[in-house]
């Protein structure tokens, strides 16, 4: 059962019978970490479009040097995103 359809559920058992979040997550086999969990962004345009801007700026640049400009995202993300425009 796919997680969003298991957290309407637990909110829907927490409105109609007034049951607490962790006892409506055992119910439906949720874990709590899951209940709360938000994406970060939907998609990565914001990122690749950062990343453009930067190489935009900085022709010479590799891939170190963009990578510890954006020090504070997600290096996975970077990572795969880069390996995706060198594939593609």
């Amino acid at each position: 059962m796919p997680t969003k359809a298991r957290k309407t559920w637990a909110q829907q058992l927490q409105k109609n019978h007034s049951v607490t979040i962790t006892m409506s997550c055992v119910i439906v086999g949720l874990s709590r970490y899951a209940y709360y969990y938000q994406p970060k962004l939907q998609d990565d345009s914001v990122i690749v479009s950062v990343l453009n801007a930067i190489t935009d700026w900085h022709l010479h640049w590799g891939f170190l040097n963009v990578l510890i400009e954006s020090e504070n995202w997600d290096i996975v993300g970077i990572i795969n995103m880069f390996i995706g425009c060198i594939v593609s």
